[in-house]
């Protein structure tokens, strides 16, 4: 069964990315090589597939794939010969995802025939960024030397990790997080969810489209909940309340619902020390919870919100040292139950 590829009209909450992409199908002269640099899960693969489809396509409804002619169709069923992709695996007895030279070879040996059918030949690497030195190296004379059928994408999260080699080669092609905005609106078209639903999912998912899925934000969602209810409530909570959460975490031994919790606090605070002291909401991310967030707040002053967040920050640091959960939740509570 193909998988449905997006056109460009449809990738969600990259504007200028789009508008880069749109301005070098024909007539236009697109470059041979490019990075779409990003963090995961704002559209970077989408948006090459969107693109590939739309330079390959015979139908081209202005600037996009129409969807439904035979390159379309080919590229939906990964079956376009002129489309190369390379993705990290995981080689015999390694743990870790790479990409390795001689993956990167055999694709530069599939890059050196004609194109079979179309204009020209497009090469996209996913996470380009786990390339090992050799690969990354081994690539980098098909970016020097570029045949003029070929384009190369490569996708990356951490661009840095490339060699300022390949970097300066290649159109860098920025994504950020969609705007709040336009997410809820996709949220709210693709889930069939009420508005304020849609903005906690695209407030969680930071933006990113990638991970708004309801099911692998529900934990967040409910991280973010008792994180407010703790810091409205810590002060004036029975201590037994907190301390009955603190064992429940500790016997659960789950090191990334602590840590996530732990941070969690950390961010709410200063958001809400950027209330505080700006008196404005234009800058706060959890637009959903602000009602909260402001309640929150009535019960510290400025001066008391900055001082809990450094000893947030200071517990955050216990724990990368193997502190257990119950010893760094016990401290928390009882930071917020000092005196102001």
């Amino acid at each position: 069964m193909s998988e449905k590829i997006l056109r460009l009209s449809q990738i969600v909450g990259q504007a200028t990315a789009v508008k880069i992409l749109r301005a070098a199908l024909p007539p236009g002269l697109p470059g041979s090589g490019y990075l779409f640099a990003g963090p995961m899960g704002l559209g970077k693969m989408s948006s090459a597939m969107a693109w590939a489809q739309a330079m390959f396509c015979v139908e081209r409804d202005g600037h996009d794939a129409c969807g439904h002619c035979g390159p379309c169709l080919k590229i939906e069923n990964g079956a376009h010969p002129d489309l190369l992709i390379l993705a990290p695996t995981v080689k015999t007895k390694k743990v870790k995802q790479d990409i390795d030279i001689d993956s990167v070879r055999e694709l530069i040996e599939r890059l050196a025939y004609k194109p079979y059918e179309a204009a020209r030949k497009i090469a996209i690497i996913e996470e380009a960024d786990k390339m090992n030195l050799h690969a990354a190296n081994a690539f980098l004379k098909t970016l020097e030397e570029p045949s003029g059928d070929t384009i190369a994408i490569l996708t990356a999260s951490n661009p840095s990790r490339l060699p300022a080699t390949i970097l300066s080669r290649c159109r860098i092609v920025r994504f950020t997080p969609a705007p709040i905005g336009e997410m809820v609106e996709y949220l709210r078209g693709k889930l069939g969810i009420d508005e304020k639903k849609a903005r906690t999912i695209a407030v969680m998912s930071k933006g990113a489209v990638g991970a708004s899925d309801p099911e692998r934000l529900k934990e967040d969602i409910e991280l973010r909940a008792m994180a407010l209810d703790f810091i409205t409530d810590a002060r004036r909570a029975p201590a037994a309340k907190y301390y009955r959460q603190a064992r429940a975490m500790d016997k659960e031994k789950n090191r990334e619902t602590v840590d996530k919790f732990i941070s969690m606090i950390l961010f709410l605070l200063r958001e809400m020390a950027v209330m505080k002291f700006t008196g404005k909401y234009d800058n706060v991310v959890n637009v959903d919870i602000v009602d909260g967030l402001d309640k929150a707040g009535r019960g510290y002053s400025g001066r008391c919100i900055l001082g809990l967040a450094a000893a947030v920050e200071e517990l955050m640091a216990a724990r990368s040292l193997h502190i257990n959960p119950f010893l760094t939740l016990s401290l928390l509570f009882l930071e917020f139950r000092k005196d102001p």
